[in-house]
């Protein structure tokens, strides 16, 4: 059945010489001043103005985004030198307090004693 239809199509679809009655008749029509030629089809307007400037676009947007990220790098690592800054000085407040704490221990048990 396959091959039947392939040779049916094969029989339809065969090159045909229209004959030379029918090149002369398309040879006249082209050369008579009555031909118009169809217009070429334009590219669109907007795509051809916005097209230069693509390239351009892409590459601000790329430097950009670098950019932001890298700030963004910066802020995360500013805050954390801000908590390891603030987990030091809490550190050195407790170690104070303590130290103050045996300080006043000593200058107290010192003059409760009679001289």
């Amino acid at each position: 059945m396959n091959d039947d239809l392939e040779h049916e199509l094969r029989r339809a679809l065969r090159p045909v010489d229209p004959g030379e009655d029918f090149t002369r008749a398309v040879m006249a029509r082209l050369q008579s001043p009555n031909v118009v030629s169809l217009p070429r089809a334009r590219p669109h307007s907007r795509v051809q103005r916005v097209l230069p400037w693509a390239p351009a676009a892409l590459a601000a947007s790329l430097l950009m985004t670098i950019m932001l990220t890298h700030q963004h790098r910066k802020e995360e690592q500013e805050l954390a030198e801000g908590l390891r800054a603030r987990e030091e000085l809490l550190l050195a407040l407790r170690v104070t307090s303590e130290k103050l704490d045996i300080a006043y221990q000593v200058v107290h048990t010192t003059n409760s004693t009679p001289m």
